[in-house]
């Protein structure tokens, strides 16, 4: 998923991808802290920002997610709070997953 959001923000005008990459947790290898950063996005907003169900299925303290998400709006100059930057991050994860998989496929 390291190929995630290699579109440029048209409200931002930077590559989500690229920032991601640069900025993945110092503490984690960077494929393993960016893919968990793009799962803790990705399943926040498939689970339409509940917070509460989106940490019980991964398996995490809300405030390990709470963290997660802040480290994504941080990297991606998004606000999670903004209703058109959520549907830009979703919709950009959701790209990059269809993405990968006819990479993949093909």
């Amino acid at each position: 998923m390291t190929a995630l959001l290699k579109t440029d923000s048209p409200r931002r005008g930077f590559p989500f991808g690229a920032a991601l990459r640069r900025r993945a947790p110092k503490t984690l290898s960077g494929r393993i802290g960016l893919a968990l950063l793009v799962r803790s996005a990705e399943e926040f907003l498939d689970r339409a920002g509940d917070s509460g169900s989106t940490a019980q299925a991964m398996h995490v303290h809300r405030t390990t997610l709470y963290h997660r998400l802040k480290r994504v709006e941080t990297i991606t100059g998004l606000s999670l709070d903004d209703g058109m930057d959520r549907l830009t991050l979703h919709l950009a994860l959701k790209l990059a997953r269809i993405n990968t998989a006819r990479r993949s496929a093909g």
